[in-house]
């Protein structure tokens, strides 16, 4: 009994440090040594609650309840009574949040708030809509109140990491971490996305570092002029004499006449952030092939698409998208495509491709930007969806392919809301 309950004040040390993995290993130790500790069967429960799992939460207070009449048990079991219903909610601002519909998400999310349920889940789910959005001071607020709870949470330091790269955070909090052990009597507490089979990693995962590469885009090309003279073997004599002004004319190169990069011009759209006419003058011109001083104004040009462009030209492709205007969707993303890769928006950028090609029921395209998505993202945050999608939309054109897609989703993501009745229907085919 003794040594159950020194395992159980380390638990609630760690739990009140932020460390739930660890907090709940020591619960199981408390348990092993006695079954019926009340204290750790609540807590265990709480951490899973707070995860989302709740089945297990419920079952360590069903077992608390059964084994000690404890009431604290009977009153969680009572407040979690309707929290099925919120999974289900939940599980529908995600799919809404795949689907790149962002602010209908969003609405969900924060109808959500009012419970202790799935708090981990919640807030980085919601923090992820604001960073999506661009609101980075709410989407930070929401990852620390996460970070309050779990302090390595590999999701909200993904989010972190990418605030941190895009500069909306200079650095990273060390945040203090302050628990209140009677959480489940306060109310507004938030849930957000890593445990079990609801971990959703939408921002995937790693790839949000925002480089500049103008340096190294392009490869300076060398431009050799050889004038060629041509000698005719004409059998017939008389052939041989050829005007001169003909030669002269065949055996002159056209060449272009060089366009002299418009300084003047380009820096006056970098002042007045003229997206357009300096994008324009970007893809008319190489880095490598300017002047020293047409080349330090061309990089930062680059440097201001990368650092803003990108991004105000995905906000525009959302809302088209909002709209079902998915032309100008595409048309919108495909002027900063180029210029989005190695920021965190590329992932996005390139599964919004492939969406609005697929809307327009164009399934070439949306299939050329879905296997794009797979080749470069495969720990991405819709990589299930797109592997579903892949499998889908390719079993009419390919079959051996839909079901090598269709397996990888029964095998890799078999509690996927994607491993369903279609894709065991293309696998049995």
């Amino acid at each position: 009994m003794e040594k159950s309950k020194r395992y159980y004040a380390k638990a609630i040390k760690n739990y009140d440090m932020g460390n739930l993995s660890k907090a709940i290993d020591y619960c199981n130790k408390s348990l092993k040594e006695d079954r019926g500790n009340s204290a750790s069967l609540n807590l265990k429960g709480l951490i899973y609650y707070l995860k989302g799992d709740l089945e297990s939460g419920r079952n360590q207070w069903k077992i608390n309840l059964k084994a000690n009449s404890d009431e604290i048990s009977r009153k969680y079991l009572n407040d979690s009574r309707n929290d099925r219903e919120r999974l289900q909610k939940f599980r529908e601002g995600q799919r809404l949040l795949k689907e790149i519909k962002v602010k209908d998400a969003l609405n969900i999310f924060e109808g959500l708030k009012d419970s202790h349920f799935n708090f981990i889940n919640l807030y980085n789910n919601i923090a992820l809509c604001y960073v999506r959005l661009g609101e980075y001071d709410t989407a930070y607020y929401h990852v620390k109140q996460v970070l309050n709870f779990d302090n390595n949470n590999k999701f909200s330091y993904e989010i972190i990491n990418s605030l941190q790269e895009i500069g909306a955070i200079k650095h990273k909090d060390r945040l203090k971490q302050k628990k209140i052990i009677a959480i489940l009597a306060t109310v507004g507490i938030f849930l957000l996305i890593t445990s079990g089979t609801y971990y959703f990693a939408f921002m995937g995962n790693s790839n949000m570092a925002l480089k500049d590469e103008a340096d190294s885009k392009n490869q300076k090309e060398k431009i050799e002029e050889n004038v060629k003279s041509e000698k005719n073997d004409v059998e017939n004599k008389k052939d041989e004499k050829i005007d001169k002004k003909v030669v002269e004319d065949n055996s002159k190169e056209k060449v272009k006449e060089k366009k002299v990069f418009p300084f003047n011009e380009f820096n006056t759209a970098l002042s007045n952030k003229d997206y357009e006419a300096i994008i324009k003058d970007l893809n008319e011109f190489k880095v490598d092939e300017l002047n020293v001083n047409d080349k330090t104004l061309y990089i930062k040009g680059m440097e201001l698409i990368n650092s803003e462009a990108v991004e105000s030209y995905y906000k525009k492709a959302l809302e088209y998208m909002s709209k079902k205007d998915y032309k100008s969707s595409i048309n919108t993303l495909n002027k900063v495509y180029k210029y989005s890769d190695g920021i965190y928006l590329n992932e996005h950028i390139i599964y919004m491709m492939a969406v609005s090609y697929e809307s327009q029921s164009d399934i070439a395209n949306a299939l050329k930007w879905y296997e794009e998505y797979n080749n470069k993202y495969k720990e991405g945050s819709y990589i299930e969806g797109v592997i579903y999608k892949l499998a889908i939309l390719n079993k009419d054109i390919d079959l051996d392919k839909a079901k090598q897609y269709a397996s990888d989703i029964s095998y890799n993501y078999s509690e996927s809301q994607y491993n369903n009745s279609k894709i065991k229907e293309i696998i049995n085919k």
